[in-house]
Formats: structure tokens, sequence, C-alpha cells
């Protein structure tokens, strides 16, 4: 971009989300008609890769109970007829921790992102998450999370397949992970940003 690094400051984000409790979630299945086990996707569109998650979610093997429940208004793409696909539209904040917590996965597999705040999300809602190889989301998922090839299907699917065979590995390392970030140091690094300008 031109700009010179040493005047670049990366300042994290943290999670927005917390865990729901049984009953919460119970409540939440019952709103949303939700009957049995669901992986989730926040966000519908090309660039969060909807087509080739959905298309990855219907390769993999995970059992024909199985749902992927899609959270946010379609824009640029459009939803294949394809098997347990349940679309919910726009979900409001107060009902995204108890579907985040409900389910069996987040499945975040971005083309980019800026930042990646569901990677955080489901971390602190101690869900495993699948998420992409490219962009910042590596860097915010760190090692608590199942990296995968955002352009190929079978990467996805076979990410998927992973994070199900061994989620609680990947719930213990994401609970780790999200004590690393908090809004009170995003606030404390900020300010020493505008600290150092009037030097």
């Amino acid at each position: 971009m031109g700009v010179n690094e040493e005047v670049v400051r990366v300042i994290p984000e943290a999670p927005v989300l917390r865990a729901a409790t049984p009953d919460q979630i119970v409540d939440m299945k019952r709103k949303y008609g939700l009957k049995g086990d669901y992986l989730i996707a926040i966000g519908v569109t090309k660039l969060k890769n909807t087509g080739r998650i959905i298309k990855a979610f219907d390769h993999a093997k995970v059992g024909k109970e199985l749902k992927l429940v899609l959270v946010g208004r379609p824009v640029d793409v459009n939803i294949p007829e394809v098997r347990n696909i349940r679309r919910l539209g726009f979900v409001p904040q107060d009902d995204l921790g108890s579907l985040l917590s409900g389910s069996r996965g987040l499945v975040f597999a971005s083309l980019y992102e800026g930042f990646g705040l569901p990677i955080l999300d489901a971390f602190a809602c101690g869900v495993p998450v699948v998420t992409s190889n490219v962009g910042s989301m590596p860097e915010v998922a760190g090692n608590a999370a199942v990296l995968v090839d955002p352009y190929e299907v079978n990467s996805i699917s076979e990410g998927i397949e992973k994070a199900l065979r061994g989620p609680k590995g990947l719930i213990e390392k994401g609970t780790e992970r999200v004590k690393q970030f908090s809004w009170e140091e995003t606030a404390r690094q900020t300010l020493a940003v505008y600290k150092e300008t009037q030097k």
C-alpha cells in the first residue's frame, strides 16, 4: 500500500459473545425450530464463501441427521438446495451466543476477513472452529482451529470431518486461546497509540 510499516499498529479485537446455559440453548432451539445437531456458518455472502461451505458440508461424511445452519441475510449468493441446510436469515445478537453454544462447531472458511471475530466468539462459546488458512484468520485462530484452504471444497470438507472427530482438544485449545484477547487490552493498546501521536 506504500505505507511505512513503522507507523502501522495492529490492535486485536476480542469476543463479544459468551457461552449460553443449557436452558438458553433449549429455548433458542425451540424458538428457531432446530432439532438435533448442527454446524453453524455465520455470514451468507460470496466473501464468506457460502457456496463452497455448502458444497463441502454436502460432501462431508458427517451423518445424515447433522444440519448446517446459515446465519445472516443472503447477499450476492444463491443457496443451492442440498440436504439439511437451514437458513435463519438475520439473527439478533442475543440469540447468536446460544446458537453458537448449541452447535457442534463453526465453519468460517471466508475468502477474506479484516479480523474474524466469529472465531473468537466460537472459542468463547466452547465450540470447535474450522476456518481459512489465509488472511487474518490463522493469526486469530492460532493453533486452536482446523485450518483449511477456502478455495478447495475438499479441504473444507475434510476440515469439517476432522473437527467433528476430535472436538474436545479443539475446544480446550480455543478456551485457552480466547483468554489472550480482551476489550480492555484493545482499549489499552488504542490509548497507547493516541499517546504516541502526542509525543
